[in-house]
């Protein structure tokens, strides 16, 4: 386990949680925390990233079954999850996950924005392993730019502004990184 995903741990588990699914200030952001083998997959129509911070899972999706450890995050769009099953759990005897939630009309306005011929080179699948890693690290540091801020008061955390400016970068670094499971 990297630092950075141990610090993201660390910040989460000053939060108090609940079973389940616990909604953030940030209305794109949630924590989920289960003690529980058996969990249902975020239910949105919108986009989501899902980041397995402690513990392991395996995901049931339309085109199979996939397993994810601790600091590896799928994309909802590429392989939606049907339903979850916990492998493994953390040392504090719980699994923890957070989801970020983003439309498509976020994902193409990155698109838009991207310099030169970058768009068709993600596409391609002609972008270059070391900036594919670099990426999937920036993916797990962004998210826990979000953490650090979540208890701050809502002025210094205004959803809007966040969503302009941070979630932009994000969508960047997961369009160039190594989807559909990756780890950091």
């Amino acid at each position: 386990m990297t630092k950075n995903l141990q610090t993201l741990i660390s910040r989460i588990c000053t939060i108090p949680l609940k079973e389940g699914c616990n909604e953030t200030k940030i209305p794109y952001l949630s924590i989920y925390r289960y003690t529980v083998e058996k969990i249902e997959m975020p239910k949105s129509e919108n986009l989501y990233l899902y980041v397995v911070l402690d513990g392991s899972i395996r995901l049931y999706t339309p085109s199979g079954i996939m397993d994810y450890m601790a600091g590896q995050y799928s994309a909802s769009q590429i392989d939606t999850p049907i339903s979850g099953h916990i492998l493994t759990f953390s040392e504090r005897k719980d699994f923890l996950a957070l989801s970020v939630e983003f439309t498509l009309n976020d994902v193409i306005s990155v698109v838009l924005d991207l310099d030169g011929n970058l768009a068709e080179r993600i596409i391609n699948g002609e972008i270059e392993n070391v900036y594919k890693t670099s990426a999937d690290r920036k993916v797990i540091n962004s998210v826990s730019r979000l953490i650090l801020i979540i208890n701050e008061p809502i002025q210094l955390a205004k959803p809007m502004t966040l969503k302009l400016h941070w979630l932009p970068a994000a969508i960047h670094c997961l369009l160039a990184g190594k989807l559909p499971a990756v780890s950091v």
